[in-house]
């Protein structure tokens, strides 16, 4: 069997032997199930960085979430301890209204951090519920309300409005 190939010169017969067709035929079929294996290994390979890097986030997700649950506890603790504080304070300072009704109380200065701590409380404590009061008022109620405080006249009208 022979093989006509048309080149610019004009065409040119080659002896084809099937031994040299079966092999070039054998030499495709490697060169696709190569390309194939690699496609293959690539896709792996995206797969086990997929897995690794969601193994990563996930690892670092409870990291912060048991930083998270510490802060949290630090809080509570600071909360309780300031909550003793006060606690001790009153009684302190109960103690002192006690002692001042019959008894000679202790330092005078006792009563005044009572007094300090339980005044910074409520102050607190008040600032707390106006801007909770803030929060709950839609904007629009707020600027109807501040109409009205500017149609006011009255100095003392308007303070009471306030």
């Amino acid at each position: 069997m022979r093989l006509v190939v048309t080149t610019k010169s004009g065409p040119h017969t080659t002896p084809y032997i099937v031994e040299q067709a079966e092999r070039a035929a054998a030499i495709l079929r490697e060169q696709k199930e190569k390309q194939a294996w690699q496609k293959e290994a690539k896709k792996l390979a995206l797969l086990e960085e997929r897995v690794a890097k969601k193994r990563e986030l996930k690892e670092e997700m409870e990291r912060l979430l048991k930083e998270q649950e510490e802060k949290i506890v630090v809080v509570e603790k600071e909360e309780e301890e300031e909550e003793e504080v006060s606690e001790t304070a009153l009684k302190r300072m109960a103690r002192g209204v006690t002692k001042e009704r019959g008894e000679s109380s202790g330092t005078s200065t006792e009563k005044e951090e009572v007094g300090r701590i339980t005044g910074e409380w409520a102050s607190r404590l008040e600032i707390g519920e106006e801007q909770e009061a803030r929060l709950l008022v839609p904007q629009v109620e707020k600027e109807a309300v501040q109409r009205e405080l500017e149609e006011e006249e009255s100095p003392l009208h308007r303070r009471a409005l306030e």
